[in-house]
């Protein structure tokens, strides 16, 4: 019979210090260093390590390097059957993390999966997993054309400093269509996200006291972000009010006709912004009337739907999305 090395080590406490182990990282763990930390045999790694994969499945290697055994753990963009059926809280943590997928750099995402798999096991008993066969992960997002955040990693890192530290900014921006980059003196306040981009808000200086103009810069063409030694004195507003499109100007009210049944129930279906207001006409056509401070993101919205979508201003005048003037009533 083989003699424990550590006889007051229960077989689950090895067994879950292990997985902690393993989990700290996506590192190769080597059989002999494991057999150290847990003061056990080798033979008792090799079975815990067995039950491990058992529940790990594809998510859990094993190998030979420089002549010794390893094991490593990486976790996937879900939880997966780690996650029991009465754990609602952990399930919809889970969810947000494939919803937002698309955002996130990479280095986030094993940041973040490396956590919910260690919360998960530290708040429940892993002894009624689901079955290996059931799908891993419940939602997925779809995109028409996506941007891969992850080498634009260590500048949002910075953005997020800056903006706890109410730190200014130098950034090089290179806006679209432009060949040259731009200079600017930049104090950051709060990353927001639409239509599949990341966008920083915050405001422009030419001396670092006093605010120029609020303004938003895509973080995907931010090529250089250098710190400066001065935090920002002037306060930032930050709305909260959901509006269509991100912040360019003064509000402006229109007006979109939908006569189309298949539009008419898709925009039924859908809050564009907290100000908007749904008309239904006796013809079973419907008015969409909204708000907005960035008429451009509204025009190209209305003419997305082609012929299906006639806009409007708040005096009932026509705009020709197309070319944004006064369409002539003659061809009403």
């Amino acid at each position: 019979m083989t003699v424990k090395i550590d006889n007051d080590a229960t077989s689950g406490s090895k067994l879950l210090r292990l997985l902690f182990i393993l989990i700290s990282d996506d590192k190769e763990h080597f059989l002999s260093d494991l057999s150290k930390k847990l003061n056990c045999s080798r033979q008792t790694v090799i079975r815990l390590s067995t039950e491990i994969e058992s529940v790990m499945g594809n998510r859990f290697y094993s190998g030979m390097k420089y002549g010794k055994r390893y094991y490593k753990i990486t976790p996937n963009s879900t939880l997966g059957n780690l996650v029991p059926r009465q754990n609602k809280d952990l399930r919809y943590l889970n969810l947000c993390r494939e919803l937002v997928d698309e955002f996130m750099p990479d280095q986030v995402k094993k940041s973040l999966d490396n956590f919910l798999l260690e919360y998960s096991i530290s708040k429940q008993d892993l002894s009624n997993p689901f079955t290996s066969d059931e799908a891993k992960g419940h939602f997925s997002f779809y995109s028409k054309g996506y941007i891969d955040y992850t080498p634009h990693f260590e500048k949002i890192q910075m953005l997020l400093d800056a903006i706890e530290s109410k730190q200014i900014l130098s950034i090089s921006y290179k806006a679209a269509g432009k060949k040259e980059l731009r200079h600017h003196l930049f104090a950051p306040a709060r990353i927001l996200s639409m239509s599949g981009a990341l966008y920083v808000f915050g405001a422009l200086t030419s001396d670092l006291k006093t605010l120029h103009h609020y303004c938003y810069f895509s973080i995907h063409r931010i090529y250089n972000i250098n710190k400066t030694n001065t935090k920002r004195t002037f306060p930032i507003p930050v709305s909260n009010l959901k509006l269509f499109g991100l912040k360019w100007h003064d509000p402006v009210t229109y007006r979109i006709l939908f006569k189309d049944a298949g539009a008419c129930d898709y925009i039924r279906e859908r809050i564009f912004a907290e100000n908007q207001r749904i008309i239904e006409n006796p013809d079973g056509s419907i008015f969409l009337e909204i708000t907005t401070c960035s008429s451009p993101e509204l025009f190209a919205f209305v003419r997305s739907f082609g012929l299906k979508a006639r806009l409007f201003n708040d005096k009932g005048e026509e705009i020709n999305p197309l070319t944004e003037e006064l369409m002539d009533k003659k061809g009403l």
